[in-house]
């Protein structure tokens, strides 16, 4: 004998001896599907490259060393716009940093050099070059992460010197850098690592240099760099790019309002 859940009916088997069935409706419960908790995606939701709340070095907190997120990005949309003669498009999308990337540890090394001396001394050669800007990453084995001038921290802080040493004629102190990357975000994933990265780069860059560039003027830096780089620099974590890449303009966006929980089906 079964007992369905629908209004309580009662049911045999063939093998009983009993009359046929009651309700020839009923049918057994439905199995249950299993399903992981899903969050709401406002807590995913962050802004854009910001300083950890802990610093790298163990010591005392130190206003040489910085430690940074640098956050991946959503594309929430994506328009295609006018054609231009040579088959290229303009675009707008509407890009929202999320709670997860890379983490960049910047420190500045004490003393001060010409912004024209030196860029890089890659990690993965034993070539003594200038230290301007050292650079290093990890995990060592992403043969797609560039460890020279091309890559997108070193890009951010040899600009960001070039940058300071502009001012005042030329007979400003420019700081040198030390960064290391745990790179995390897969290179070429379309998350937007490297611009993203770049601009934990300038904003750390800042930060150590007691906030000598205003948040305007990061903001155009970044867009020398790329629209995308500036895109991660919106205080509020959205940003609207308008136009062809790597010509991109970024607007801030306003952030998103809280989403609600998705109801389970």
């Amino acid at each position: 004998v079964l007992k369905c859940s629908h209004q309580g009916t009662t049911l045999r088997t063939k093998e009983s001896s009993g009359p046929p069935r009651a309700r020839a409706g009923c049918r057994p419960p439905r199995r249950l599907r299993m399903r992981p908790p899903r969050l709401p995606l406002v807590a995913l939701l962050s802004a854009p490259p910001r300083i950890q709340p802990r610093m790298v070095s163990a010591a005392s907190a130190s206003r040489f060393e910085l430690e940074l997120l640098a956050p991946a990005r959503l594309s929430l949309f994506l328009r295609i716009l006018r054609r231009h003669d040579d088959g290229f498009h303009d675009s707008a999308s509407l890009f929202q940093a999320v709670d997860v990337g890379d983490t960049l540890r910047l420190a500045r090394i004490p003393g001060d050099r010409s912004a024209a001396a030196g860029v890089v001394r890659p990690s993965r050669t034993a070539e003594p070059v200038k230290q301007n800007v050292e650079f290093s990453a990890s995990p060592a084995e992403l043969p797609q992460l560039p460890m020279d001038e091309t890559n997108s921290v070193v890009r951010a802080l040899t600009l960001y010197r070039k940058k300071l040493a502009a001012r005042d004629g030329g007979s400003f102190a420019v700081p040198r850098f030390r960064a290391h990357l745990v790179k995390r975000l897969p290179v070429g994933g379309g998350l937007g690592g490297a611009a993203s990265d770049a601009a934990a780069a300038l904003l750390g860059a800042n930060e150590l240099c007691g906030g000598l560039a205003s948040p305007a003027e990061l903001h155009a830096w970044g867009s020398e760099l790329g629209g995308d780089v500036a895109a991660f620099l919106s205080a509020s974590g959205a940003a609207l790019c308008t136009g062809r890449s790597p010509f991109l303009r970024a607007d801030a966006a306003a952030p998103l309002p809280p989403l609600a929980p998705l109801a389970e089906e």
